[in-house]
């Protein structure tokens, strides 16, 4: 009988990481994590995490997996996961509370798949939000837009 080998991925959120999370029905909540429980797939050795986390108002625990939370940004940090994607010499994201930042960051793990994306501002002008970028499409861009000028009149 050989050994069994595992292969250890470092979890990506850590005990008192505050976070967005999605529950099962698509509502996002947001919460601190509890604990990070480590688990071992038997097939390939390899592992994935859970976490527990305590949402914000709530006294209960929920036990979350990895694919479904979201580490909450600001702007530096947004820009900072995506300056592969960002275009050189511009600034990326302007402006952007907690809510907006997780939508965008949620669109921004589908646009990176695109072959040839890249964005330069993200932004309002004259009251509209305003999303230049390259390599999607024009009703992806639209509803990026529309979500920023909803966004500047809260």
């Amino acid at each position: 009988m050989y050994p069994r080998i595992y292969n250890f991925i470092q979890p990506k959120y850590f005990s008192q990481d505050i976070v967005f999370f999605e529950d099962g029905f698509g509502f996002k909540h947001k919460g601190k994590i509890q604990f990070v429980e480590t688990h071992w797939r038997n097939k390939d050795g390899s592992c994935y995490h859970i976490y527990t986390i305590r949402e914000y108002g709530f006294n209960h625990l929920q036990k979350i997996d990895e694919d479904y939370i979201f580490k909450i940004m600001n702007i530096e940090q947004f820009n900072e996961k995506y300056k592969d994607f960002l275009e050189e010499g511009y600034y990326g994201l302007e402006f952007g509370d907690e809510e907006f930042i997780f939508w965008l960051d949620k669109q921004f793990l589908e646009f990176i798949k695109v072959p040839g994306f890249k964005y330069s501002q993200i932004k309002s002008k004259f009251g509209m939000g305003r999303f230049y970028c390259e390599g999607i499409t024009p009703e992806k861009i639209k509803e990026v837009e529309e979500k920023i000028t909803l966004f500047c009149k809260k």
